[in-house]
């Protein structure tokens, strides 16, 4: 009997490792928006249309067909606006936009809405209601747009305060409307005196959050009473200047992105503080997303698009995000989740000196490919995988010696049906290296424990041609 049973599993194995397997992988294509020309900012209606905001120019597009073609909706550049970097969408299906103003501008940066079911934009306030004498002289920046369960509506601004000694300084405030943007009302103070930005906001049940961008450590601020009174929560977030963006998932975990990554349990509710992680790619996190499928998503100042099932422990890319197959990593300001795709709006200018601004909207999506046996020669790649088969409790390891003419990018595990359990990046270890590499624990990509059986472990390798191939191997696991 014992014989029959590996008799049949060899068969398995052998009709499973040569013939074509299919597979989940990430695809993302450029979804042009015109030449230099960079987005900031980029949402999906509930009528199921996209719109992005734009730098230099301070363009709204639009899309009706998922990012297929984009058409110029409204430009602020006559008023001297030079970004378009809030985009936020109301439950009453009203659009609103937030600007950045030209550099050297005197101007104010603006506020606009379309309202639901209407083709023409309208200019809001630009500025809050008189506060007396620490009244705003000005309105820099519109950073970011929430709405409450209530139905109002905040808008994070960096604004030019008059303070009692006659000096004016930047400050990072947050503005409140109750009436769809048609007048604005100074909050409560946030934070001390070198609180210069408030980069995000995030409205969790009855709780508001903004966090800042100092000269000093990061915070994050909430507020149970509609913005009038705000408090620091969660103690310091450690080595954080510049706290991007927040997010929370149903349980009650607040995320933070900045140049680390960091996680806060219960809102911060019983004491709880910030914990502090390295980031999937060691720059910033510039934006989070939850997505529909309950998994963070974020994107990084290197152009990387990750997701995450356990809270950040581990990370997979999803994407790697380039204005050409061999030019530099755009940074990612936006993303947002539309139907089966994601849009990611990217932007880079190479340096100060230049006039020329890359990045545009990508759309990325997971789509099933094909996967055929690639067995090279062990003359051109010597590598193996061990222990094989993996007892439960070990780790599976690969050592690989690679040709002079071959990098190695990643490698991922399939299980008999084709379906992807786990994604192992090395950042392309380098062509002629010989490393040993531990890749697996016997888990899938959520940490669950895997089923005995056959997988395949797939290597992702590119030559000197710049030419991607697979690389196919049979790996047994016993629990």
């Amino acid at each position: 009997m014992k014989y029959v049973k590996t008799v049949i599993g060899v068969l398995l194995i052998y009709g499973f490792f040569h013939t074509l397997t299919s597979a989940q992988e990430w695809e993302w294509e450029k979804s042009v928006l015109g030449e230099s020309r960079s987005a900031k900012a980029v949402i999906h209606t509930k009528d199921n249309i996209l719109y992005a905001g734009t730098y230099p120019d301070a363009t709204i597009f639009k899309s009706i067909n998922d990012g297929q073609t984009w058409n110029s909706e409204i430009s602020f550049t006559d008023s001297s606006q030079s970004h378009v970097v809030a985009l936020f969408e109301a439950s009453s299906g009203d659009i609103y936009a937030g600007t950045v103003p030209q550099v050297g501008s005197k101007t104010n940066a603006r506020i606009y809405k379309l309202p639901y079911d209407e083709t023409k934009w309208i200019e809001l306030p630009s500025l809050p209601e008189g506060t007396g004498s620490d009244s705003v002289l000005s309105n820099r920046m519109v950073r970011d747009i929430v709405e409450d369960s209530e139905g109002s509506l905040y808008i994070a601004v960096r604004s030019a305060r008059l303070y009692p000694d006659g000096s004016a300084w930047p400050k990072g405030e947050v503005w409140k409307s109750t009436n769809g943007g048609e007048a604005w009302l100074t909050t409560g103070t946030i934070g001390g005196f070198y609180t210069q930005y408030i980069r995000s906001l995030l409205v969790k049940g009855d709780n508001l959050y903004a966090s800042t961008g100092t000269y000093s450590e990061g915070e994050v601020y909430k507020s149970s009473d509609g913005g009038d009174t705000w408090e620091k929560v969660g103690g310091r977030l450690v080595r954080a200047s510049t706290v991007w963006t927040l997010a929370a998932d149903e349980n009650g975990t607040i995320y933070a992105g900045a140049n680390y990554f960091y996680k806060m349990r219960n809102e911060g509710e019983n004491g709880e503080t910030w914990e502090r992680f390295p980031t999937p790619d060691g720059s910033d996190i510039r934006v989070l997303k939850m997505g529909h499928d309950g998994i963070l998503y974020a994107g990084t100042m290197k152009g990387n698009v990750f997701r995450t099932a356990d809270d950040g422990d581990t990370w997979e890319l999803i994407g790697a995000l380039k204005q050409s197959t061999n030019s530099f990593a755009l940074n990612i300001y936006d993303l947002i989740e539309s139907n089966d795709a994601w849009y990611a709006a990217t932007a880079m200018r190479p340096d100060s000196q230049s006039n020329n601004y890359y990045g545009t909207i990508f759309k990325g999506k997971e789509v099933e490919v094909g996967i055929a046996e690639t067995q090279l020669s062990p003359l051109s790649l010597k590598y193996f995988i061990y222990p094989n088969p993996v007892p439960h409790g070990a780790f599976a390891h690969l050592d690989i010696a690679l040709p002079q003419n071959t990098a190695l990018i990643d490698l991922q595990i399939y299980n008999i049906l084709g379906q992807l359990i786990k994604t192992v990046a090395f950042d392309q270890i380098a062509p002629g290296a010989h490393t040993n590499i531990t890749i697996w624990d016997g888990k899938d990509m959520y940490d669950r424990p895997v089923a005995n059986g056959a997988y395949l472990v797939s290597l992702r390798t590119r030559d000197t041609g710049k030419q991607i191939k697979r690389i196919n191997s049979k790996l047994i696991y016993i629990r």
